[in-house]
């Protein structure tokens, strides 16, 4: 009960803990939420905070061998990568390796960012820290859902996001697809001429391209630099809220 455990996403750990019947009754201290506090906006990836706070400039290097050794695998096995069994093909030397890489930059990204969360949100962290053991718990054993509520959640959701489809087909005066981020990029940074403020990061591949982002924290620098598509910005704002209750949290319910 003295001890403190750090994890990034601890609630997955706590899980696995649970699952092989261990009570984990320490102190934990979850440093994606010390992240999401930080800033909200950013991605919430490990290896893209620890990079980006200048902890670990070799981040990737481990995700990077496990990506390329699963891949080979699933070659030489002739499967696709969605059908792979996890980890379960990586050589328990490579997972060392990369659990211990991943464990000390949790616990360095803890120390950097701990001391900011308790002198500015404290009470906001520990409240977080409560909620976080109650949530993993009731996803342990499971809740009680009213179907016929979410289905008609479900369907306002749909009605508003097609509301603001033609609304934002309004503003644009051509059918733009908010769905894709080339599109969004294509108008946004070559046909209105956005100044880019930020760049995607592909997280298996830490060597690629990066392109202009059109990510959450990209539209909302966009919508406060002002300029003629700010009502647009906005609205693809609100039609994303709309897409993520649709597709995250009630189509794939009511589907089962």
């Amino acid at each position: 009960p003295e001890a403190t455990v750090v994890g990034h996403n601890i609630k997955f750990d706590l899980h696995f803990a649970h699952a092989d019947g261990i009570s984990v009754r320490a102190k934990i201290h979850d440093t994606m939420i010390m992240v999401a506090l930080w800033d909200e906006n950013r991605t919430k990836e490990l290896e893209s905070c620890v990079l980006d706070y200048g902890i670990d400039p070799h981040a990737y290097e481990m995700k990077t061998v496990v990506h390329k050794i699963l891949a080979e695998e699933c070659r030489r096995r002739g499967v696709r990568k969605r059908e792979a069994p996890g980890f379960a093909w990586i050589p328990v030397p490579v997972l060392g390796r990369y659990g211990c890489k991943d464990g000390y930059n949790t616990l360095a990204l803890a120390q950097r960012l701990l001391p900011v969360i308790r002198s500015r949100w404290l009470e906001l962290y520990e409240t977080e820290m409560k909620l976080l053991r109650y949530i993993e718990r009731a996803e342990w054993i499971g809740t009680p859902i009213d179907i016929p509520y979410l289905a008609g959640v479900h369907t306002r959701a749909e009605q508003r996001a097609d509301h603001l489809i033609r609304e934002i087909h309004h503003l644009a005066r051509h059918p733009l697809k908010v769905s894709s981020d080339d599109e969004l990029r294509s108008y946004l940074y070559e046909h209105l001429k956005y100044p880019v403020t930020h760049y995607t990061r592909d997280k298996d591949n830490p060597h690629h391209t990066p392109k202009p982002s059109v990510d959450e924290r990209a539209l909302k620098t966009a919508a406060r630099y002002g300029g003629p598509a700010t009502e647009l910005i906005r609205k693809i704002l609100l039609w994303r809220e709309q897409d993520k209750i649709l597709t995250t949290y009630t189509a794939p319910i009511i589907k089962r």
